[in-house]
């Protein structure tokens, strides 16, 4: 027992990461941040110990992408007007991306580790689901109402409830859900039936609570993903039946009252918060505004709020959810740009949304081409597929809020990035052992 745990401390590390931000809302994370930082490095040094031959394995060409992004993020550290501000909020980026994203590529990359850290992701995704299903039939959370303050927790449990459950906020409980669901599909494939049983049940609470939060974010997410994993896997028609099946679902919608009223039409492309909403478009206005002045590497990390008065040029100046005209301008919790590519446009410039993009297509292209290539196995294909396909629905999901400074769906971002990783390796290490040897 003790030699498995030397052997995986990497996949080890891992889990118990996941299921700390499954479990700890954010300002605990936030309070033991530098607790997590160190933890994260140890492990990363007992990995690297326990494989000091190996180390050329460990760091590859192929972590150029990932390397990058992580550079380009420090370039206006010390040009930003609060340079303590920017420099903290690059550790918060850099450090788990680049630890994080080591321990799960080989964590992942050895035996049945992916299969068991499916299933991890997917058995603690059905408890999370059912506490955010509690929370909608009684609208009460006792996380929020006797331990831990949320702020949000009164906007969204009066009323129709919106679910946290352990993540805080609606939205962000529906990126990690968006997340866990692709696991939960893994841990259905599998042959035994108890695992079949507990997928099936995983992916219908985690898409009923995916509904629930009625956020369109994630609402784009979670078609964007259905349909990318079809479509990658040669299943067009299915694919075009899913997208009539989800139009039949957003008109309904414009029949039905508040919340569900979110996803009609209306509610998706012209409400407040919409796709073309003067809320929006506001913003939209104020990251041309700072990309003007830097068009290089922007603002600095976690400026776009500090600056947001400086670059509003909109006549609305109310957010949608705070309507009240007692409100002469808008208060700090909006003052961000609700779209993670535009944020990392106006804090990093293009230099730093060019390196994001290019790790980006770097995991979608590298992923297809893994997977469609000739005898790769079908088992390995439907679980590198699904990954991808998770990474897909992030991908989207981040145009609708700062996802990247939340910490757990951070994280949980660099966990998928990390698991993408491995598969590669994996499949790497499989094809040079298939290859011919030649005397």
């Amino acid at each position: 027992m003790k030699q498995y745990w030397l052997k995986n401390i990497d996949f080890i590390s891992v889990a118990v990461i996941f299921l700390w931000i499954s479990f700890f809302p954010t300002p605990l994370q936030e309070k033991f941040i530098n607790a997590g930082r160190i933890f994260m490095a140890l492990a990363f040094l007992a990995m690297i110990a326990r494989r000091i031959k190996l180390i050329k394995s460990i760091f590859t060409l192929k972590d150029i992408p990932v390397l990058i992004f992580i550079a380009v993020l420090s370039l206006n550290i010390f040009s930003a007007e609060f340079s303590a501000v920017s420099f903290q909020a690059y550790l918060n980026l850099a450090i788990p991306m680049f630890f994080i994203y080591y321990l799960t590529k080989e964590g992942i990359s050895r035996g049945n580790n992916f299969t068991y850290l499916a299933g991890v992701i997917a058995l603690t995704s059905i408890f999370i689901a059912m506490l955010g299903v509690f929370e909608s039939l009684f609208a009460f959370n006792p996380l929020y109402e006797h331990f831990i303050e949320n702020p949000f927790y009164r906007r969204y449990i009066t009323g129709f409830v919106r679910p946290m459950s352990t993540q805080m906020h609606t939205v962000p409980l529906g990126t990690y859900l968006l997340g866990c669901l692709p696991f939960n599909f893994i841990l259905f494939k599998q042959k035994r039936q108890l695992f079949r049983l507990l997928g099936g049940i995983g992916i219908i609470l985690n898409v009923t609570v995916i509904i629930l939060t009625f956020s369109r974010g994630v609402f784009f997410g979670l078609t964007a993903m259905i349909v990318f994993y079809l479509l990658v896997q040669g299943n067009d028609r299915k694919a075009l039946i899913c997208l009539a099946g989800i139009l039949i679902f957003v008109l309904g919608c414009a029949y039905l009252p508040y919340p569900f009223s979110r996803f009609s039409p209306e509610g998706i492309l012209f409400d407040d918060g919409g796709v073309f909403s003067s809320y929006l478009s506001d913003r939209w206005s104020i990251v041309k505004n700072m990309l003007d002045i830097h068009p290089l590497t922007g603002v600095g990390l976690q400026h776009f709020r500090i600056h947001f008065d400086n670059f509003f040029t909109g006549t609305v100046k109310v957010p949608f959810e705070l309507h009240s005209p007692g409100l002469l301008s808008v208060p700090f919790e909006f003052k961000v740009a609700d779209n993670m590519y535009q944020t990392l446009l106006a804090e990093t410039g293009l230099i730093g949304f060019l390196g994001f993009i290019a790790l980006a297509l770097y995991f979608l292209i590298s992923g297809y081409k893994k997977g469609r290539s000739p005898g790769y196995p079908l088992k390995r294909r439907r679980q590198l597929f699904t990954v991808l396909a998770a990474f897909f629905g992030f991908l989207v999901n981040m145009a609708a809020y700062d996802l990247f400074y939340w910490p757990g769906q951070y994280i949980f971002f660099c966990i998928i990035i990390g698991i993408l990783a491995g598969c590669f390796k994996d499949a790497d290490m499989q094809d040079s052992l298939e290859k011919p040897k030649h005397n």
